[in-house]
C-alpha cells in the first residue's frame, strides 16, 4: 500500500493537470481568451506523462541516450509555458501597458534560443536551466500583477 501511494505521488506532476482538464471537459464553451490555457494544460498533462516515464523507465527501456533523463522536456516545456500564458494575458485585451506586453514576446523569444544556443546547453543532463526559469517567473509575475492592478 505504502509503494502505491508512493508511486502516486511520484507521478501527481503527471496526473495533476488532469483536474482543469476535467473542468474544461465538463464546461466546455470556454471564452476565445482562454484556449492559450485549455492548451497549455493538455500539452502539460501530455508532456509530464513523458517526462516521467523518461524518468522511471528510460534506463530500463533502452531510450537513446539524450532521452535517459528528461531536462529537455523540463527546458522545452517552460518555453510553451512562456509563449502560451504570455499570449493569455495579450488576449485579456487589458489597456495598461499593452505596447509593452505586445512586445515582450517578441523580444523575449528570440532571447531564450540565444541563451540556450550561446551560453547554455538545452540537454545538459546535470540540471535545468536555473536562470531561464527564474526570468520565466519574473516575466510571468509581471503580467500578474499588471492584470491585478489593472
Amino acid at each position: 500500500m505504502i509503494r502505491f501511494l508512493k508511486t502516486i505521488l511520484d507521478w501527481s506532476e503527471a496526473w495533476s493537470p488532469l483536474i482543469p482538464l476535467l473542468a474544461v471537459l465538463k464546461y466546455q464553451k470556454q471564452p476565445n481568451y482562454l484556449r492559450p490555457i485549455v492548451f497549455y494544460v493538455v500539452f502539460a498533462s501530455i508532456f509530464n506523462a513523458f517526462g516521467n516515464i523518461i524518468a522511471d523507465y528510460g534506463a530500463k527501456w533502452n531510450f537513446p541516450v539524450w532521452m535517459q533523463r528528461n531536462v529537455f522536456l523540463y527546458n522545452i516545456h517552460s518555453i510553451i509555458r512562456f509563449i502560451l500564458f504570455t499570449s493569455f494575458f495579450n488576449l485579456l485585451r487589458q489597456s495598461m501597458f499593452s505596447t509593452l506586453k505586445r512586445a515582450l514576446p517578441v523580444i523575449s523569444i528570440p532571447l531564450i534560443f540565444a541563451y540556450f544556443f550561446f551560453f547554455e546547453d538545452f540537454n545538459n543532463p546535470e540540471h535545468i536551466s536555473g536562470y531561464f526559469l527564474a526570468a520565466e517567473a519574473f516575466v510571468l509575475l509581471l503580467y500578474c500583477v499588471q492584470y491585478y492592478i489593472n
